[in-house]
């Protein structure tokens, strides 16, 4: 049901009514939830999949949709205000465990950048950013990503974005 979140949230309840302890189903509305831009309610949902995991029950990507789903809730705060520190910090400490424990994807990686910009802490975020851009694994290429990149780099046009992806 991969982005068809409007289909996918009913089956998710269902399949919660069903069995409320069950992870996946927790993690499926969670991520549902997430794509509708219900963000608090995302949120709610994916921590409550975390806490019922087991080793034997789990949702795959969980780290991967809290860590989206707190830089998203993050997004439109004042740059300087703690509570936008603390909600980016979560997500990178979440992908870092993540990473550790096999090869990030480029949504990881990307979510990473965001946070990083985000926290001011631009040269890292362009070392992805850039990393992204010249992935092998990335077919979009440079192009595709350069509006991204204006967004969550200080003082970047998408035109500077450009001349900057395409070095």
């Amino acid at each position: 049901m991969a982005g068809r979140f409007e289909e996918a949230l009913p089956l998710a309840r269902k399949a919660i009514e069903a069995n409320g302890d069950d992870p996946l189903a927790h993690g499926v509305a969670g991520g549902a939830l997430l794509g509708l831009g219900f963000l608090s309610e995302a949120e709610k949902e994916l921590r409550l999949a975390e806490r019922l995991e087991t080793k034997d029950r789990h949702f795959p990507g969980l780290q991967f949709f809290l860590a989206m789903t707190l830089e998203e809730r993050a997004r439109p705060l004042d740059p300087q205000s703690e509570r936008k520190t603390s909600l980016l910090e979560e997500p990178l400490q979440r992908l870092e465990k993540d990473a550790r424990s096999s090869t990030p994807s480029n949504g990881a990686l990307e979510i990473r950048g965001k946070a990083l910009a985000g926290l001011g802490r631009t040269a890292e975020a362009v070392e992805i950013f850039l990393g992204l851009c010249t992935s092998e694994s990335l077919s979009a290429g440079p192009a595709a990503l350069a509006p991204l990149f204006a967004l969550y780099v200080e003082d970047a046009t998408p035109q500077e974005a450009f001349k900057q992806l395409e070095k």
